[in-house]
């Protein structure tokens, strides 16, 4: 599964959690969930939360 996060302005905890639920139901099922085109904003709202794109993909611990 590929997530095209261009168009993204803002990350919450929330929206981390479902991107977290949905990468484990992928890896679950033998898939991945790729993360492309992150913002700086994001990406910094992410680092707030001790999380990162790859943090995401990887269905965090």
């Amino acid at each position: 599964m590929h997530l095209d996060a261009s168009n993204v302005t803002h990350m919450g905890a929330l929206a981390a959690q479902l991107i977290i639920a949905a990468a484990r139901a992928q890896h679950a099922q033998g898939g991945t969930l790729e993360i492309s085109a992150i913002s700086d904003r994001a990406g910094r709202q992410l680092a707030m939360m001790g999380l990162t794109p790859e943090h995401l993909s990887e269905g965090a611990p």
